[in-house]
């Protein structure tokens, strides 16, 4: 890992609580934690400053600091729980590392829940954010059923487009379907100016994105998303 020009963190969001997949943050993938391979995405990628792992737990913290990230602090319970949302846990972050002397220019929001991005996916969303033209960057994959495709179905079996001036009257055939792209939060990144703007959303303002393709894009969040990674997982 490179230093940067310029302060680049990279925040690994990891509380001890999931819903839907206990333990998951720690549940092993390929013989490691799952936040270990974003931990070892983070310290291979060229440009980043600092990897932080932002817990509520000690057993996550040490994970990390096994793996060769940071941990300096614990996040509050009010951070951790099911309904609290990306941008506050952020701030406190970045709050907590400037307290202690870090200088930030840009902050890259690693999920540890995608374990298949690559380096270069990484380095895509920190040359954009560094470009200066965007106050975020979030990576999309491109659609795979299309919403001009897409019917609403009413109580009385009535289908009506979803998307009222475009339809398959008027896109007959998928060549003709232009590309629409959903995030996958495989990397997203913003500057440390925009952390503060007044806006609920972590990401926003001015925003870039890039592609990353399928095979990169899983972000689990169910059990059977863990299965569908444990197979690609053996299929590398």
């Amino acid at each position: 890992m490179t230093e940067a020009s310029g302060g680049v963190v990279a925040i690994i969001p990891a509380r001890a609580g999931s819903r839907r997949v206990p333990g998951k943050n720690v549940r092993a993938l390929g013989g490691k934690p799952l936040i270990v391979h974003s931990i070892e995405q983070a310290l291979d990628a060229d440009g980043i400053s600092r990897c932080v792992v932002s817990t509520d737990d000690e057993t996550i913290a040490k994970l990390a600091l096994d793996a060769g990230a940071e941990a300096p602090f614990l996040r509050p319970s009010e951070l951790a729980t099911d309904t609290a949302t990306d941008k506050p846990v952020a701030v406190h972050a970045v709050r907590e590392l400037e307290t202690r002397g870090a200088s930030i220019d840009f902050v890259l929001w690693l999920r540890p829940t995608c374990p298949f991005r690559s380096g270069e996916d990484i380095q895509r969303a920190l040359t954009l954010l560094s470009s200066g033209a965007f106050d975020s960057v979030r990576s999309v994959s491109r659609v795979e059923e299309h919403p001009y495709w897409m019917k609403r179905l009413g109580d009385d079996n009535a289908l009506t487009p979803l998307i009222e001036d475009h339809t398959e009257i008027e896109f007959p055939r998928s060549q003709l379907l232009p590309s629409i792209y959903r995030i996958n939060g495989v990397v997203d990144g913003l500057t440390r100016a925009f952390l503060e703007a007044k806006d609920e959303r972590l990401f926003g303002g001015k925003m870039g994105g890039f592609e990353t393709p399928t095979e990169r894009s899983l972000d689990i969040d169910t059990p059977e998303d863990f299965e569908l990674a444990e197979r690609r997982w053996q299929d590398r």
